[in-house]
């Protein structure tokens, strides 16, 4: 929505884990590159012009499907119980489009899996967003909690 916005949005600062396949900052990157090859592939295949991978959309699918499948993988089994246990105790740091560093960590007290980001910057005449700051971290939530105001959410 900010890219829409133009002129307006110079400037604007946002929080990002994911990196932005149309900066070139990242063209070069092993897992854009990559990213890119596989979903203009697949955009093909299925006929679709529509689907870009320049999409903000499109980029946090492919990181949420890269945590999913590697969820899967460690499980063992294909069963309810194995693929929630190997959610929870999920730690990746080279996930999809995840900027170099970012960490994907849950526990069985502490589902959120995304409590790092990075600031960013939109830049009006690129229509990209680039860093500002280094990686930044949320506090884990206490044990015994599951939202914001505690069991039960």
């Amino acid at each position: 929505l900010v890219g829409q916005a133009g002129d307006a949005a110079e400037g604007v600062l946002a929080a990002a884990n994911l990196m932005d396949p149309s900066d070139p900052e990242f063209v070069d990157h092993p897992r854009v590159r990559r990213y890119r090859s596989e979903v203009e592939t697949w955009a093909k295949d299925l006929d679709n012009p529509t689907a870009s991978p320049d999409d903000p959309n499109v980029v946090l699918g492919w990181t949420m499907a890269d945590l999913f499948t590697r969820a899967v993988a460690s499980a063992g089994s294909v069963s309810r119980s194995a693929l929630m246990k190997a959610l929870s105790s999920l730690d990746v740091t080279d996930a999809g489009l995840a900027f170099e560093g970012i960490r994907f960590q849950a526990t069985p007290t502490d589902p959120v899996v995304a409590r790092q980001a990075r600031v960013v910057r939109f830049d009006s005449v690129s229509a990209t967003f680039s860093p500002v700051t280094p990686i930044v971290s949320t506090p884990t939530q206490p044990s015994g909690t599951s939202g914001p105001s505690g069991p039960g959410g």
